[in-house]
């Protein structure tokens, strides 16, 4: 017989889902024109764009449409012979971005968007080796509402925003119910599919920047405020299919659960070296070390029919994450070949979020080396821009984790599940279309000829 205080234990840890989806998904640049160069765009950067990156950049009265596709090529294989590789297969759905620039005057512009973060999906088979770190969050979506103005005196420009985040984050995991009186360690009758969901459509936060020019130099920093998502969450599960737990219920599917996201800092130089061409290094540093651990509260959840003990109320968990703050460093530039044509290339590296200890195919964010190639052309009123870029992440070999399967009647013998190899990459691509309702060429702003309408004055008609 299973002793009842270890089934009390053991069937209150079904709540703690690794929690996966809440860093090292986000990449270190937004934007198709960002994309080109790398993300190097936070001085230099214009349009709807600038409302992610530096809102004291909002400008001239633009109407864009955009969207990215972004999709993760990651695998993992356990250490061991015969050991099975599993690969990711999260559905790819577009990054959409949409957004409006009012410019009133000379001194004040006004930004409207709706956008989501650059992320991608993972899914991977529901009985594969990584199931106890990661099942799937291929449905999770976040959508930032962004409404941000900006001053302009002089050689100075100052914008800010406030930001609504709304989220529904979705994902599954298996949860280990091994008491080593029966099974294994990894036995499948005694996995335990556990689904977490929640919606949080309100989230307020914000961000700000300033901006300078000096001659040929433009300066450029800006400010991403952190926010926790949070909110009661729904808790689907299915029990085990060992006949142990055949007359077990869970009553209640409610807990509640708190995520911080980073506090986010970024900065820039861009050198307009000639009349076309442009070049930008930027910096970004995320506070990713906010998530050193996340806490899910049970709301009325309880066990019956548990044996030998009957009902028992569910209590809080805490969950480890041990992540770390990442560096960014970009470097980026653009040349007009042609009139109305630009071409775009740039480059960045990234720190990874996470130590060989707690990195797992949930989170395969590893340092990163991104390359882009990007082309705009202007005709008319319109604007057109095109991207593409490859992260590079390559292949990491762990055999120092730290990662053990959820099992907290017996946590010495939960198997760890973090070591082997893991390998991974992104390839980006995005379109976007941008509408420029009377942009004058005396208020362009230098540097970015593309964003320049030259008008043609009749002698006669100026008299």
């Amino acid at each position: 017989m299973m002793n009842p205080r270890k089934t009390i234990v053991l069937l209150a840890g079904f709540l703690a889902p690794n929690l996966a989806f809440a860093g090292g998904y986000t990449l270190p640049v937004h934007g198709v024109r960002s994309l080109g160069m790398g993300g190097a765009m936070v001085a230099g950067t214009s349009g709807v764009d600038a409302l992610w990156t530096n809102p004291a950049n909002l400008d001239e009265s633009e109407i864009s449409v955009e969207a990215a596709m972004i999709n993760l090529s990651s695998s993992y294989t356990p250490l061991g012979d015969g050991a099975t590789t599993v690969n990711n297969s999260g559905r790819m759905l577009p990054n959409p971005t949409l957004g409006v620039v009012w410019r009133a005057n000379d001194r004040f512009s006004l930004g409207l968007g709706a956008y989501s973060p650059w992320s991608a999906p993972v899914a991977y088979g529901e009985n594969g080796p990584q199931r106890y770190q990661l099942i799937g969050n291929d449905q999770t979506l976040a959508v930032y509402i962004h409404l941000a103005a900006a001053v302009r005196i002089g050689s100075f420009r100052f914008g800010g925003g406030i930001q609504n985040v709304m989220a529904n984050i979705k994902q599954q995991v298996a949860v280990s119910a091994y008491t080593g009186l029966f099974g294994y360690a990894q036995d499948p009758s005694l996995d335990v599919v556990t689904q977490l969901d929640l919606n949080d459509p309100f989230t307020l936060t914000g961000n700000f920047g300033a901006a300078y020019d000096l001659g040929r130099f433009s300066f450029g920093a800006s400010v991403q405020l952190p926010f926790t998502i949070a909110g009661d969450a729904k808790v689907d599960q299915r029990l085990p299919s060992n006949v142990f737990f055949d007359n077990v219920t869970l009553v209640g599917d409610k807990a509640r659960l708190e995520i911080p996201f980073p506090l986010v800092v970024r900065g820039g130089i861009q050198l307009r070296a000639t009349d076309w061409l442009t070049i930008e290094t930027a910096v970004g540093f995320e506070d990713w070390s906010v998530q050193q651990r996340l806490k899910i509260e049970p709301v009325g959840q309880q066990l019956e029919g548990v044996p030998a003990i009957g009902t028992y109320r569910l209590g809080t968990l805490t969950l480890e994450k041990r992540m770390k703050d990442t560096v960014s460093v970009h470097l980026g530039a653009d040349a007009e070949v042609t009139s109305g044509l630009h071409v775009r290339t740039g480059g960045f590296w990234e720190s990874s979020a996470f130590p060989d200890e707690t990195y797992s195919a949930a989170l395969p964010d590893d340092t990163k080396v991104g390359v882009g190639l990007g082309l705009s052309y202007r005709i008319g009123l319109f604007r057109f821009d095109a991207s593409v870029a490859h992260v590079f992440q390559g292949t990491r070999t762990i055999t120092s984790s730290e990662l053990r399967q959820v099992n907290p009647t017996n946590p010495s013998q939960a198997d760890v599940i973090g070591n082997g190899r893991y390998e991974s990459g992104y390839w980006l691509g995005g379109l976007n279309i941008a509408f420029l309702p009377g942009w004058g060429a005396s208020t362009a702003k230098l540097g970015r000829p593309e964003d320049t309408l030259n008008v043609t004055v009749d002698p006669v008609d100026a008299m």
